[in-house]
């Protein structure tokens, strides 16, 4: 029997979100662009319970491959890899966490 969970986010009074974000273009050929970003989070913090917001990534890895077949087509191909996403200890009330909110999700 399959199941999945179920995440609602609710939003919190006060945050502090800092990353940094960094993103490379690189030209392979006339008709060809590789195009990646990474984003790296410092902090992710309800300010209210000095818990960890939910299910926000370590980090955010993307990659895009585009090709300009003609002046009319064009297609792309994307990846996107995501790091450790620690579970949240109390929701933004301050009340303990239950459910599938309190699990580690892993890439």
């Amino acid at each position: 029997r399959r199941s999945s969970d179920l995440y609602q986010w609710d939003n919190v009074p006060k945050a502090v979100v800092e990353g940094l974000e960094g993103s490379l273009n690189v030209p392979v050929s006339e008709t060809v662009m590789w195009t990646n970003n990474i984003t790296y989070m410092l902090k992710s913090e309800n300010k209210t319970t000095g818990d960890r917001l939910s299910i926000i990534p370590e980090y955010t890895l993307n990659s895009t491959l585009s090709w300009q077949a003609r002046e009319d087509l064009s297609m792309q191909t994307t990846f996107t890899w995501y790091g450790k996403q620690q579970p949240k200890k109390y929701n933004y009330k301050g009340q303990p966490a239950v459910g599938p909110e309190t699990k580690e999700i892993s890439p």
